[in-house]
């Protein structure tokens, strides 16, 4: 677990170390946030940087080396997550299917959790 504000060499070094996978490091200077540059750890965990510190996750993937603490699951029903405290659908988002619940949003396809994520974003909705 990291802070946000948490160094990116740090949380890079520790994620490559955990997951045993190099990490595919782009940038976009035109996030709504501003400037984010962002590490892609296979095609399940993404981190968020802006000046170098952690601001922001995504998460998409069931691999077992990455999880969330709380009751929230990738391939979780949306039965199951729609019971999950304080979760709300976002009725406007053009993204698909979106929610929240507390601090963390997600995605739901195919009636399951399919994405993960929090903190900061540079989604274009």
């Amino acid at each position: 677990a990291f802070y946000y504000a948490a160094g990116q060499s740090e949380v890079v070094t520790a994620i490559k170390r955990a997951l045993g996978a190099t990490g595919a490091e782009t940038s976009n200077e035109e996030c709504g946030a501003g400037p984010m540059t962002f590490v892609a750890f296979g095609e399940g965990l993404t981190v968020n940087f802006q000046k170098g510190s952690l601001v922001g996750w995504t998460h998409g993937s069931a691999d077992p080396k990455v999880s969330v603490s709380g009751d929230l699951a990738i391939g979780l029903d949306r039965a199951a997550a729609a019971e999950v405290d304080a979760f709300a659908v976002f009725t406007e988002s053009t993204l698909g299917e979106e929610f929240a619940a507390g601090k963390l949003g997600g995605f739901i396809e195919d009636d399951k959790v399919a994405m993960l994520y929090a903190g900061k974003q540079c989604f274009f909705r």
